[in-house]
């Protein structure tokens, strides 16, 4: 599915189906990296915010599986 989405719309459903998946976060970083490149900067930076934090909860619930075991 990844490998097909192409466009920014694709990439973003992609990314909405496998929350929490590493290549939900490459696919809004695409986006985030087409919309730098169009000049819409704050699209950019809210996408990039977003990827930050999914990779931080990820981190956290990585944590806290990891104490459990």
């Amino acid at each position: 599915e990844y490998a097909a989405a192409s466009t920014a719309d694709q990439l973003k459903n992609f990314a909405a189906a496998h929350d929490g998946h590493a290549l939900a976060g490459v696919a809004l970083l695409r986006v985030a990296d087409e919309a730098y490149a169009a000049g819409k900067n704050a699209d950019a930076e809210k996408l990039v915010a977003t990827v930050d934090q999914d990779q931080k909860d990820s981190h956290k619930q990585f944590k806290k599986q990891k104490k459990k075991q």
